[in-house]
Parts: C-alpha cells; sequence; structure tokens
C-alpha cells in the first residue's frame, strides 16, 4: 500500500470569520467531500512545545494538518493526491505535499491506554454525532491547551442505495401500527426525508465518517484529567466520545497518518454537509520563517515578518489609544527582526528608539514644526532615492509623526513610498493613535498596509475603524473588550488576537511605563517580595485588573 501526504495550511482565522464567510467555507468544503470517489484521511496534530519558557505566558502546543492517501497503484495515487491537493486550495486552505511520514511507535496495551515509550496514550471515539452543530464545532472543542490528534476517515457511498434505505426507514418509523404517535419516530422520518430529498436534488451526498481522537501525556494521572476534559469540551458541542476499551492499539494507528481505521462502531453515514462543518483547520497562527516572535495566539507562537513572501505588500499600521502599547510592540517586533535595515523617525522627548541596537534613529526632537517637517522630508527623499539605487531590505518606522506627515509637502512622498516601496524592498511602518484622521485623510497608506495590528481602541474611533477595515462582528468584539497588551493583527484574510508577550531582558529594555520603576527590589504590597520582572511585566502588559476566565485566557479567540 502507497500512501501520499499533504500538508495543509489554513489561510485564514475561522473564529474570527463572519456568520457568511463560515458558512461559505463549509460549503465549500462539502463540495470537496462530495467529490472524493476514494477513500480520504484528514488529521489534526497538536504537540507540546517548550518554547520561551521566560515568557509569562509561552506558547505551548504547535499544530498542523494533514491530508493522507492510500492506495496500491502509484500512477492512481498520484492524480487522486494532484486533484485532491487542487480542490483543497479552492477552499482557501495552502497545500504542499509532504514527505515526513510519523513511524508507529510500538508499546505495551492496556484497557483504556497505551504506552508507546515516550508518553502515555489514550485514544476516544465519537459515538454520538451533534444534531444541530454551529459551523466548526470539532475545531472549536479542539481549539484548548490539550495536545489531541484527531483523525477523520471518510469513505465514499452509493447515494442511490443510501437514499433507498431512507425511504425504507421512513416506513420502518410510520406510527401506523401504534396505539398513539412516537416523537422519535416522528424526528427519524423527518431526518430521513429531508436526507433524501438533499440526495435527489445533488445538494448533498452520503459518506461513512469515522471520528477518532488521541490524548497524549507524561504520565497516567495527567492523562485522566486530559481525557475528562476533552469528554467536556466535546458535550459542551453537543457531541460524546468514549474510550476504546481494549482497542487502544487500532485507536493509536487511526491517529496516525496511515489512512486506515479498524476500530469497531466507529463509522457512521452522514452528509457531506455535516461532516464538513466539523473545521477542524483551528485554530490558525501566523508564524513566518524568520519573523520576530510578538506574542501567543490560542497557545500556539506567533511570528511576524513584514517582508514575508505571503505578504502582499511590506507596508505595516499599528494604532490604538494612548498607553496601549503601541511604541512597546513596535519594538518588540524590531528586537526580533534580522537581515534588514532599521530606520526609526520619532519626536518624543526623550527618545523611546535610542536604545535599540542596530535602529538607525533620527530625532526631531527641539525643531519647530516647520523645520521638523523640512527635516522629515529631507530625510524620507533621500532614503527614497537610496531604495531604489540599492533595494534591500529596509524597515521605515514613523512614529506618532501624523501631524507631520499630513502636510501637503509630505503626503505625495508618504503615499507614494507606501505604494511603491514593496519593489525597492523599502516598509514603511507607521505607528499612531489618530486612527480616525489616518482612515480620512490618507486611505492609500492604511489602504497599502498589509499588516495592521489594532490594539484598545478608544469607543469613538471603533466604529470607524471597523468600517474602514472590513473587520468581522467577532474581531470586533474582541476590540471593544481588548485589555492593554492584546492586540488583533489583520493580514487581510488572516485575522488573529495576540496576546503580546516579551521575555524580561526584551521588558527592561523596552518598557518606558515609569509605575514599574517603583517595583524593582521592592516586593509586593505585603512586603514579601515581589514577583520577577518579566513576570511583572506580562501581568502589566496584560492588565491586570480584568479578570479573566481560565478558557479564555488560554484562548483569546473563544472569549
Amino acid at each position: 500500500m502507497v500512501r501520499s501526504l499533504i500538508q495543509i495550511e489554513p489561510t485564514t482565522n475561522f473564529a474570527m470569520a463572519s456568520n457568511g464567510e463560515r458558512m461559505d467555507a463549509v460549503s465549500s468544503l462539502s463540495r470537496v467531500l462530495m467529490g472524493l470517489s476514494h477513500p480520504a484521511q484528514f488529521l489534526a496534530s497538536a504537540r507540546e512545545i517548550d518554547q520561551f519558557r521566560d515568557w509569562p505566558k509561552p506558547p505551548t502546543l504547535e499544530r498542523s494538518w494533514l491530508a493522507v492517501l492510500a492506495d496500491d497503484d502509484a500512477t492512481r495515487l498520484d492524480w487522486r493526491t494532484r486533484t485532491l491537493r487542487r480542490s483543497l486550495e479552492g477552499v482557501g486552505l495552502r497545500c504542499q505535499e509532504d514527505v515526513n511520514n510519523v513511524a508507529y511507535r510500538e508499546g505495551y496495551i492496556c484497557r483504556d491506554y497505551c504506552f508507546d515509550g515516550k508518553e502515555y496514550c489514550a485514544t476516544l471515539v465519537l459515538r454520538r454525532w451533534p444534531r444541530d452543530s454551529t459551523p466548526g464545532w470539532l475545531g472549536q472543542a479542539l481549539a484548548g491547551s490539550i495536545p489531541v490528534d484527531c483523525a477523520i476517515h471518510v469513505k465514499p457511498e452509493d447515494p442511490q442505495e443510501f437514499a433507498r434505505f431512507l425511504k425504507q426507514q421512513e416506513d420502518w418509523q410510520s406510527d401506523q401500527n401504534t396505539v398513539r404517535p412516537d416523537a422519535a419516530n416522528a424526528l427519524g422520518r423527518r431526518d430521513a426525508r429531508t436526507m433524501r430529498e438533499d440526495l435527489i436534488a445533488r445538494t448533498d451526498s452520503p459518506v461513512s465518517a469515522a471520528i477518532v481522537l488521541t490524548v497524549r501525556a507524561n504520565s497516567r494521572a495527567d492523562l485522566k484529567q486530559r481525557v475528562e476534559m476533552l469528554g467536556h469540551e466535546m458535550r459542551l458541542a453537543l457531541a460524546d466520545v468514549r474510550v476504546a476499551t481494549f482497542e487502544q492499539d487500532r485507536g493509536l494507528r487511526a491517529t496516525q497518518p496511515l489512512a486506515q481505521c479498524e476500530l469497531e462502531g466507529a463509522w457512521r453515514m452522514i452528509g457531506c454537509l455535516h461532516l464538513a462543518s466539523t473545521w477542524p483547520f483551528q485554530p490558525a497562527t501566523v508564524c513566518h520563517e524568520r519573523g520576530a516572535p510578538i506574542g501567543t495566539t490560542g497557545s500556539m507562537l506567533v511570528r511576524l515578518d513584514p517582508f514575508d513572501l505571503s505578504l502582499r505588500s511590506f507596508g505595516g499600521l499599528i494604532t490604538g489609544s494612548v498607553g496601549s502599547g503601541k511604541s512597546f510592540l513596535m519594538k518588540l517586533l524590531l528586537m526580533g527582526l534580522g537581515g534588514c535595515e532599521q530606520i526609526v523617525v520619532e519626536q518624543a522627548e526623550p527618545p523611546e528608539y535610542a536604545g535599540l541596537d542596530g535602529v538607525h534613529h533620527v530625532s526631531l526632537a527641539d525643531l519647530s514644526e516647520q523645520e521638523q517637517a523640512a527635516k522629515l522630508r529631507e530625510f524620507i527623499t533621500n532614503l527614497w532615492a537610496t531604495a531604489r539605487a540599492d533595494p534591500r531590505p529596509r524597515l521605515l518606522v514613523l512614529d506618532e509623526l501624523w501631524a507631520l506627515i499630513k502636510r501637503p509637502e509630505l503626503a505625495d512622498l508618504v503615499e507614494e513610498v507606501a505604494r511603491r516601496g514593496r519593489k525597492h524592498f523599502l516598509a514603511l511602518w507607521i505607528a499612531t493613535q489618530q486612527c480616525e484622521e489616518l482612515i480620512e485623510s490618507a486611505k492609500a497608506v492604511f489602504d497599502n498596509a498589509s499588516v495592521r495590528i489594532y490594539l484598545q481602541q478608544e469607543s469613538r474611533d471603533l466604529s470607524n475603524l471597523a468600517r474602514a477595515a472590513r473587520l468581522t462582528q467577532p474581531a470586533a468584539q474582541f476590540l471593544r473588550g481588548a485589555a492593554r497588551g492584546e492586540a488583533l493583527l489583520d493580514l487581510g484574510r488572516m485575522v488573529l488576537p495576540v496576546d503580546v508577550q516579551a521575555t524580561p531582558n526584551q521588558y527592561s529594555k523596552i518598557s518606558t511605563d515609569p509605575r514599574e520603576g517603583r517595583h524593582d527590589g521592592l516586593g509586593d504590597s505585603t512586603g514579601e517580595g515581589g514577583p520577577a520582572r518579566g513576570r511583572l511585566a506580562g501581568v502589566r502588559l496584560r492588565s491586570a485588573g480584568s479578570a479573566r476566565s481560565t478558557r479564555a485566557a488560554d484562548d483569546p479567540a473563544q472569549r
């Protein structure tokens, strides 16, 4: 048996999409499933990682998604792989063939768990599907901090044969021979009739599906706790999972990229639309290969690179109210980036960026407004000429200079750099709190920023920002309740809530909050010796006054 693997990467964040966008995604995936003429496996894996342990809230999981096909004929398998890959890309998923197959590790098998030599595993099977499911119910149930491998096995069935079976089911559940009508029979007849009409109209197609989940832990006690937590999350989605008793070896193989499922009683006959509503490709993140680590989302690391090839341009925008953390995030991004020339222009006194290593700092302090405008125009003109003559990665940051940028002698030059900077490897980033004026007076700068980061907004600016950026209702709702240090990263199709994080060393270099100085070595209010500076940084940055539930803290997108 020959197998092929397709690595899948989501290009949108399902949790931040509107209801219409979610339904469109589910409908597109259902058409892909209806077009299958062979068995397939979709695998969502979550692995624990140990990175950035000095962050107040470090990332704990790394997620990946695969589509697995198997066949005896290598030529036919290659054709099926190409066809499925093109179909998934049409849904909006980034796909590439993967040759790294995960080897199955043998271990000892017990009644309700197994040990594969490195960690304890327990396999659960979805026994009861939710009747009325919301789009993405399975992905949302798996979006927590538990490392779970979820395998969805799919086998297409004959629609005509299934339609005849549904017709027989309507006859079996008739109330003609009963004393009084039965509610279960009426519900079964209605479901069979609805499904049969969809099959006749060819708006849906039947498949046999099995969903298997494997939970991993380093100890049996942790494993038991995680199994209970997963069961609770699935019950919240109106589904029911049971431990695969005496079939843990088969269950472990079912969640490996082997495209086989031999579990007893795991298969269910459902429609493609119902199966597509699981949408397991979530939660998503942005992790550019050479990006700067700026925080976490859904227990996953967020890396941002303004020069990444996946972005349509290099421009960026950071906007937020006073004290929301614009300069903090900008400096964090500059410290994490490498391989590019960094130039910062500001007028603050004392300067905020002067102490950063590798940053060419230009200060406009102690100058009149007219002199500032003249110096800024001369500097940008010379830099623009240099970029066209010697194109290489350059990052130009204009921090809180909106009063100068909007002057007539500078507006056209800044808009030209924003529009054409990509051709010469020049990235223009603007950090400002004047979001409303930017949208009204410099729409070209706003539109050409491929990376937009929104922090805590004033209520009077939020409605205009949501309208100009075309934010969905979940995204606007997140911003409405965002605390200090919580950001919304907008890359066009991908919109992510980010919990900004910094190491103690980074925090000591970039923080300008005068309130932090009084905590150095003074301990807490009880005189017991306070937290370390890095831990204090995380508490201050995320606004200690905003109480959150445990689940909301693990995944800001689910608030």
